[in-house]
């Protein structure tokens, strides 16, 4: 009944209601995990479900009005680093081992180690040798139940086509070329990667396509955020996608080029990055830093900042966001904090078995 879900409250991270929204048309702020647990991934593939993960294995979903457990991931041996789902019965959990699990619905599956690496050696693992030491996985993307993307720190990916994991293969980055950190699947046939020293790479058909440079490239400065890393990639098709860098600013891909730099945030510090972006179109995006501002796009220009205050109150920061539909987007934080648009759509969904 409806009285009782507005009497709930978040007790040992269990459960929690939408409370009022405040004036921004953004629900109050949740705490979802201790403070010793930061969430670290969210996907919300309709306005009515979303997925997050935390530090500490444990994973929470959203109906549209109320946040319960998931479960606990594992045994993982590590902290979840990434999750994409398709709907509301469809997740994939990436962990920082080199495993994945599934989520059904209902329950998830035994992890799977699907990337192994010998002391970081990539041939080790291309070449089929194994010594038991596992990397971190970074990033895992889903187009749909049959087709997925896990990619570790060092560009080896993994591919799932609806039975299996692929063996695992290396992104073509030079030295100079960096680290890939993000990776955005719209389809079965295109993927896009951007990296730790401004560059992406795409992935048509099979194929990677040679890197090429989205930052300017500039000297470090020694102190101060690293300008060219690009931290988070968002694409809603082939022709479209956005990535925001450490510098502050945004860049957009139209399917062939990428276009000069915006800066998007002022704020940018040691302390303050854009951590996080979630593009539903090339009409709409939402970025936001880990001060607890959030910026928009809408097509052609990106808005000034705006402040979740009662996250930055609580000196929550944030950590990632993803948007179901315009003006419908999900932020999460460090300290296991969650704020939404109130545009979610309670679902109700099957009870656990």
């Amino acid at each position: 009944v409806y009285w009782l879900f507005l009497m709930l409250t978040l007790v040992s991270c269990t459960r929690a209601t939408v409370n009022m929204p405040n004036n921004l048309g953004w629900s109050r702020p949740i705490e979802l995990a201790s403070s010793n647990d930061n969430l670290d991934s969210l996907s919300c593939p309709n306005a009515s479900f979303c997925m997050a993960v935390d530090s500490n294995g444990t994973a929470f979903k959203f109906n549209g009005r109320i946040w319960t457990i998931a479960g606990e991931v594992g045994p993982l041996d590590s902290s979840l680093s990434s999750v994409s789902c398709t709907s509301a019965q469809s997740c994939t959990v990436a962990g920082i081992a080199g495993t994945v699990a599934t989520y059904n619905g209902y329950t998830w599956s035994l992890p799977q180690t699907i990337i192994r690496q010998d002391s970081g050696r990539v041939q080790a693992v291309i070449q089929g040798q194994d010594n038991g030491q596992s990397d971190a996985l970074i990033d895992v993307d889903c187009v749909s139940n049959s087709f997925c993307v896990a990619m570790d720190e060092l560009g080896i990916t993994s591919w799932f086509n609806g039975a299996l994991w692929s063996t695992p293969t290396k992104i073509p980055l030079n030295t100079n070329e960096g680290s890939p950190n993000s990776i955005s699947c719209p389809t079965t046939s295109f993927c896009e990667v951007v990296t730790d020293e401004g560059f992406s790479a795409t992935w048509e058909n099979g194929h990677w396509l040679s890197a090429i440079p989205v930052v300017p490239q500039q000297p470090s400065s020694g102190s101060g955020p690293d300008l060219s890393t690009l931290n988070s990639l968002s694409c809603p098709s082939p022709t479209f996608c956005a990535t925001v860098s450490g510098g502050g600013e945004a860049y957009i891909f139209n399917g062939q080029n990428w276009s000069s730099g915006h800066l998007v945030d002022t704020h940018i510090s040691n302390m303050n990055i854009l951590a996080g972006i979630s593009c539903v179109s090339s009409k709409f995006c939402m970025t936001v830093d880990t001060d607890g501002r959030y910026f928009t796009y809408n097509g052609a220009i990106w808005s000034s900042h705006r402040t979740l205050t009662s996250v930055s109150n609580l000196q929550y920061g944030l950590s990632d966001v993803d948007c179901a539909a315009i003006n419908t987007c999900m932020v999460i934080g460090l300290g296991g904090v969650a704020q939404w648009q109130t545009n979610f759509k309670p679902l109700h969904l099957p009870k656990e078995r």
